[in-house]
């Protein structure tokens, strides 16, 4: 749903049950979110020691009845050091907001779930369609980012059925 940085650059998710920020919140705003929200840092962290690190944020978003203002839209790119094989994904450009869509997803988590559900694409090649896809759908006013140095071969859906040449090579007695 929705996310925002601090006056530091911080990004923060905000939980759908979050209080709703009072009228001086923006003197009080970094520890409204230390105190409330979920710092994408810790999810960082969450990830350190796992072989394959993947960070999606879907989480920049602003719609008409969002609860939570702020004049630091959208969301900073994350320092990544000691990250190695991370992949931070973004749903829109540093400090832009990203749109709700059309229902109950936004725009970018229905193209993730289209991509990501194909066994024969890549992590890397999954989100370049992704922001190709939603590009296309917001009229270029939402463009999709990421940083990271994952690998390319990395899928998040592997094909369990062998190939022909793997089911010879195993079935066969010679």
């Amino acid at each position: 749903g929705h996310g925002m940085m601090n006056s530091v650059k911080q990004n923060y998710v905000l939980p759908t049950d979050m209080p709703k920020l009072s009228n001086n919140a923006n003197l009080d705003l970094d520890i409204e979110l230390d105190n409330n929200a979920v710092a994408a840092d810790k999810m960082v962290d969450a990830l350190i020691g796992s072989k394959i690190k993947l960070l999606i944020l879907d989480a920049c978003r602003d719609g008409p009845t969002a609860k939570y203002k702020s004049a630091n839209k959208g969301l900073a790119r994350m320092n990544q050091a000691d990250t190695k094989g991370m992949l931070i994904a973004y749903a829109t450009e540093e400090g832009k907001v990203a749109e709700d869509g059309n229902g109950k997803n936004s725009t970018y988590a229905l193209s993730l779930a289209k991509n990501f559900s194909k066994k024969e694409l890549s992590i890397l090649v999954a989100l370049d369609n992704v922001a190709q896809e939603v590009e296309v759908v917001t009229n270029n006013k939402q463009s999709p980012t990421r940083a990271g140095n994952l690998r390319v071969d990395t899928f998040l859906v592997v094909n369990t059925t062998p190939s022909l040449s793997q089911a010879i090579s195993v079935g066969s007695t010679s």
